[in-house]
């Protein structure tokens, strides 16, 4: 079947003089959905020769046939992919330059809003055999060496595209604080485009991304004390220093926090410090609390995720989709945003929104922004404010990055692949104004 397909094409496109037979036939740089009748094929493309679509013959149908340099994924399951246990299958990935990378791998579907959506995320766990006994790291795309991946299906970012620039963004911004002792340490996640077959059916286009967590961080590791720490905020309550209940030790979670890390085995979890922060924030008295919060949360961390989450209109980040981290023993915490769709006119469900009204804020912010002492807070974010709308906060600074990722999905021919596995799909000029 593939000695036919390539036969195929290279006769199509040798007498246009496009394509080699030598590009064509690199093994395992392409897919086929047969239900949709379409194959998509990747590798850098000769010079002056741009991503094309074309009709080919194919076993005596007509194909389509596309040709981009996006990398491909393809998945195959020992059976439907749900959300808890993992399934066994086999992942592999290929660029266009011709590296392909096959693994074995756990999949799961990922998140809860993904549940609503026929494209789904997927949390990939990539395993040393079949029994997923035994992790396996390895590097994808040019991204970190790791056992544990993330596939995005960006359903509710209409142009697919705003999280990725959202975290490119914040990472353009925010430099981490120990940055100088852990060189390799990154404050947000990196993201690439990805065509996605799974069980033989093409399913569009999904963003192949790290997860955020102790590795991606640096945060020291347990050796038996709490040292580096990692919570995700998952709504409303403590996240948002709207309540304080007590916590229970033996529970991974606390009034919407997650515990991420330490995750070793023999971690002993304590809320007290998570708790006694808390507590600092919501009861201090306010004397207290601008006396001392810069040494518990770091001051330059609060101006930066306060401006980011307030320049974007993230509706979703604070409280939920947040991580709040720390270093090191002794060190201060820090935010990290997450899952940032629901930005730049955008709802939680991908759905425009004219709402333009008051400034994104939880009960620490609200606190915050009382002090309008000379070198407080307040006096402190609008310098800072000021040198950002000089670089990556200037809004044609951000309309230039979302353009341009624009115009290299479209001339992937990514939208209109996008519309062959979702018919419903539709791309929307009007998003970029």
């Amino acid at each position: 079947m593939k000695r036919n397909f390539i036969i195929t094409v290279i006769m199509l496109v040798s007498a246009m003089g496009m394509l080699s037979a030598q590009e064509l036939q690199l093994e395992g740089m392409y897919g086929i959905d047969h239900a949709k009748k379409i194959v998509v094929a990747t590798g850098h493309l000769p010079e002056g020769i741009k991503p094309f679509r074309k009709i080919i013959d194919l076993r005596g149908e007509p194909y389509t046939y596309y040709r981009s340099e996006m990398p491909i994924i393809t998945i195959t399951t020992d059976g439907p992919i749900v959300n808890s246990p993992a399934v066994h299958g086999v992942i592999t990935v290929a660029d266009a330059d011709g590296t392909i990378i096959t693994m074995h791998a756990g999949f799961k579907i990922r998140g809860t809003s993904s549940q609503q959506y026929d494209k789904k995320s997927y949390r990939i766990e990539l395993w040393a055999d079949e029994t997923g006994e035994v992790m396996a790291d390895t590097t994808f795309l040019g991204l970190r060496s790791d056992d544990d991946w993330n596939l995005e299906a960006m359903t509710a970012q209409p142009l697919r595209l705003r999280d990725k620039i959202a975290n490119e963004l914040w990472m353009e911004m925010y430099t981490l604080p120990y940055l100088e002792s852990e060189p390799e340490a990154l404050p947000g996640i990196r993201m690439k485009y990805a065509d996605l077959f799974l069980n033989d059916s093409y399913m569009g286009i999904y963003a192949l991304t790290e997860r955020m967590d102790r590795k991606q961080l640096a945060l020291r590791k347990y050796n038996g004390s709490l040292r580096g720490l990692l919570y995700k905020g998952n709504g409303s309550g403590a996240p948002t220093f709207e309540s304080l209940p007590d916590y229970d030790n033996s529970l991974d979670t606390w009034d919407n926090y997650e515990w991420v890390y330490p995750n070793e085995s023999d971690t002993a979890i304590d809320w007290n410090h998570l708790y006694s922060f808390t507590n600092f924030v919501m009861n201090a008295s306010d004397n207290v609390f601008k006396a001392q919060y810069a040494a518990q949360i770091d001051k330059n961390n609060l101006i930066d995720y306060y401006l980011f989450i307030n320049a974007l209109k993230a509706m979703d980040n604070m409280g939920r989709n947040i991580f709040l981290a720390r270093y090191k023993k002794s060190g201060t915490y820090f935010y990290v945003p997450w899952d940032l769709d629901a930005i730049l006119g955008l709802n939680t469900n991908g759905e425009q929104t004219h709402w333009a009204g008051g400034l994104m804020s939880n009960g620490l912010f609200d606190r915050l922004t009382q002090d309008c002492s000379e070198h407080g807070f307040v006096a402190t974010a609008q310098t800072r404010y000021a040198s950002l709308r000089e670089t990556c906060l200037n809004t044609d600074y951000i309309m230039q990055k979302v353009q341009s990722q624009y115009d290299e999905l479209l001339e992937n021919g990514a939208y209109d692949r996008e519309h062959v596995a979702w018919p419903n799909y539709n791309v929307d000029e009007s998003q970029l104004t």
